[in-house]
């Protein structure tokens, strides 16, 4: 199992551009795997010195995704067959759906934990 954390920074902007990329995830194997993918606090964005505020997201992962999804759970892909040994290039694409005119600009985050489970 290979894991991998990242932190999302968030400062709004009247322009913020929605969706964006905030990475990509290469995944090389030789084996069947999926991709578990979980939020530190389900699924939203929260600011950083004020708790109570917080910005709704969905996710996409590349061909893993058909459609945007929600972590207010714990996400798992579909299993997948081995890849090339040049590896599966998934984008990471989050869309914020949190449209309160009344956010503060500030530092909003969440920390994904994201798991390749190979079988």
């Amino acid at each position: 199992m290979i894991i991998f954390s990242a932190i999302i920074f968030f400062r709004p902007r009247k322009f913020s551009k929605n969706p964006f990329n905030i990475g990509n995830i290469v995944v090389s194997s030789s084996t069947s795997w999926s991709i578990i993918v979980e939020s530190k606090n389900s699924g939203f964005l929260v600011n950083s010195y004020n708790p109570e505020e917080k910005i709704l997201y969905e996710f996409a992962l590349g061909s893993l995704s058909t459609n945007f999804e929600t972590l207010q759970d714990t996400w798992i892909s579909n299993a997948q067959s081995a890849t090339l040994k040049s590896g599966l290039e998934l984008p990471l694409i989050i869309i914020l759906r949190s449209k309160d005119p009344n956010l503060t600009q500030g530092v909003y985050r969440d920390l994904l934990t994201i798991c390749i489970n190979q079988f």
